[in-house]
């Protein structure tokens, strides 16, 4: 990367640094992070590092729309709702949609079908001659947004 795309890089994370953020109340959201606050930490392309419940992870930046913003068919959030993150939905299997979301991700990072295949198997565990949609939880899929957003800083 050079040093003029670094820099402004480090100039948008700064800008964006601690602003407050929700996740969205629907699917591809796991249920345990909808409607919770966090704050942001980082952004890139696809993904924002935020701090929820004292937890830093790295999520896909369309499952949060900015506190105060009004996102179609969102309830508001409650002050009432528990700052604490559980696990509760890391373990559920994702989406179709976000499976096709992952796919298109590697499409960008302009990654073969059998380079994806890689990739997502080497960040989940999973061998690639198993991969399926309906294997795939929450937290691998968090686990190869990670890895995805690790080779667009590489590349």
């Amino acid at each position: 990367m050079g040093s003029t795309t670094s820099s402004n890089l480090q100039k948008r994370n700064a800008s964006v640094a601690g602003q407050q953020v929700r996740f969205l109340d629907r699917d591809p959201v796991p249920v345990s992070l909808r409607g919770k606050e966090a704050k942001l930490e980082q952004e890139a392309h696809r993904v924002a590092v935020v701090r929820v419940g004292g937890i830093r992870r790295h999520v896909p930046k369309d499952w949060l729309a900015m506190k105060g913003s009004l996102v179609p068919d969102q309830p508001t959030l409650t002050l009432t709702q528990p700052a604490d993150l559980d696990a509760e939905g890391d373990n559920d299997l994702i989406t179709q949609q976000a499976w096709y979301n992952l796919l298109d991700t590697c499409l960008e990072l302009n990654l073969s079908p059998e380079e994806a295949q890689e990739v997502i198997a080497g960040a989940t565990g999973i061998p690639p001659n198993e991969l399926d949609p309906s294997r795939l939880t929450w937290q691998q899929y968090l686990q190869v947004i990670e890895q995805l957003e690790q080779l667009e800083s590489t590349s």
